[in-house]
């Protein structure tokens, strides 16, 4: 929860930082991920927005695009989210980073990484 936590709060951090560079009613964010984000995780991802004041639909438009592995495919879709102009582009890996930074470089990019812990270690 508090890696949630961290992302949205950094997410916020970019927002708000751009929001003082150009007044905008609605923020974009866009997300490229190899497969949809599961319901706890964005669920807790857009709780974690709206605690900063950004609702998704009402100041907030988040674009999601799903590769599901394929270069060829998260080569286009980091492409057709940076023709969006988002003030903020998610990943959660280093290829669609690679991708999104050739597609976007002037874009902030946010890598989401999550470690998985097993066993008693």
């Amino acid at each position: 929860m508090l890696r949630r936590a961290m992302f949205a709060a950094v997410a916020g951090l970019v927002l708000s930082a751009s929001n003082a560079r150009a007044e905008q009613q609605v923020h974009r964010v866009g997300v490229l991920l190899s497969n949809q984000m599961g319901a706890a995780p964005r669920n807790a991802w857009l709780a974690g927005l709206r605690e900063r004041g950004y609702v998704d639909g009402r100041n907030l438009q988040i674009d999601y695009r799903y590769h599901g592995g394929d270069v060829e495919q998260m080569r286009a879709l980091a492409a057709e989210l940076a023709a969006l102009a988002p003030e903020l582009i998610v990943v959660g890996a280093a290829t669609p980073a690679l991708a999104v930074h050739s597609a976007a470089p002037t874009i902030p990019l946010l890598f989401v990484m999550s470690v998985i812990r097993s066993g008693s270690g």
